[in-house]
């Protein structure tokens, strides 16, 4: 979905976040899916949600 990361990214499964983005289609994914990431942040870190545009056809 990504293609290719540039050098030095990486994506991890553990371990604190300095930043994240969270992709949600439905309130119900957001509820299941941000807290467990909100925990995973550092003291200082950021989290984005993001959403489809009801125009953009995803479903």
């Amino acid at each position: 979905m990504l293609g290719t990361l540039p050098y030095g990214t990486r994506m991890a499964s553990r371990g604190t976040l300095d930043f994240a983005i969270l992709f949600v289609k439905a309130l119900s994914e957001l509820r299941k899916r941000f807290a467990p990431l909100r925990d995973r942040l550092e003291t200082n870190g950021m989290l984005w949600v993001a959403w489809p545009k009801k125009a953009s056809g995803v479903d």
